[in-house]
């Protein structure tokens, strides 16, 4: 990241412009755990969590698939405000922070019929 963000520092200065560097991440733990966003978000301007597709079709309950708090009766479920919570404990300033928000829905259709 550090080294992407010279070039395009590099490049903009040459244009008399500012070129932005972001990322889409995944939203869920293992995405904090197996990377380095503290040292990342140095070299970003913003952050993008993909925060929808939550509940998916591998859960066996239905949800929403981009809540935004988390379910009190399902404490482990994802949420757009533990997601930001995370990226922030992993060093990721809050106006930095970009959740993506879903504009579309799903259907689920019981199969044991």
């Amino acid at each position: 990241m550090a080294e992407a963000r010279a070039a395009l520092d590099a490049a903009g200065k040459a244009a008399g412009k500012r070129y932005l560097l972001t990322m889409a991440t995944g939203a869920n733990d293992a995405w904090i755990e197996h990377t380095e966003m503290d040292k990342m978000q140095a070299s970003l301007d913003f952050v993008n969590i993909m925060t929808y597709d939550m509940a998916g079709d591998w859960k066996p309950t239905t949800s929403h698939h981009a809540s935004l708090f988390t379910n009190p009766a399902n404490p482990t479920s994802g949420s757009c405000v533990r997601s930001a919570d995370r990226f922030q404990a992993a060093g990721v300033p809050t106006n930095k922070i970009v959740p993506g928000t879903p504009f579309y829905g799903k259907t689920r259709t019981d199969e044991s019929k």
